[in-house]
């Protein structure tokens, strides 16, 4: 048993120095899950602000419509997954947790687009 605790204390403490905080509470996962997508909202901004930059003003309208849009798409598609927990202290987790995974895929497609209009340019 005293291997088990040791070796509990051990990962603890590797996570600890390695950078990685080691939530105790639903209310520190949650944290901890907003952070991490506020980390992938930052990602995406940057990606955003060079897609609009290779961008002609049509076409950059035409992006912050579809931005708009896909954030819709994203908040309800977020809600839909974390409601399996409505009402409950995991909801927070789950529905930033969805956001980040839904962000994820969009920083790809972004980058995608972004790499389709150097290589295309106008046609």
């Amino acid at each position: 048993m005293k291997t088990v605790y040791a070796r509990m204390a051990a990962g603890a403490a590797l996570c600890f120095t390695a950078g990685i905080a080691f939530a105790q509470t639903q209310l520190q996962l949650n944290q901890q899950a907003a952070g991490r997508l506020a980390l992938q909202n930052r990602k995406m901004q940057t990606q955003l602000y060079a897609l609009k930059s290779a961008l002609g003003a049509d076409q950059q309208k035409l992006l912050s419509g579809a931005q708009r849009a896909w954030l819709r798409y994203r908040t309800a598609e977020a809600a839909l997954l974390a409601s399996k927990a409505s009402g409950g202290s995991m909801y927070p987790m789950l529905y930033a947790q969805a956001q980040e995974q839904i962000t994820a895929q969009r920083l790809r497609q972004l980058k995608a687009d972004a790499k389709l209009f150097r290589t295309e340019g106008d046609l």
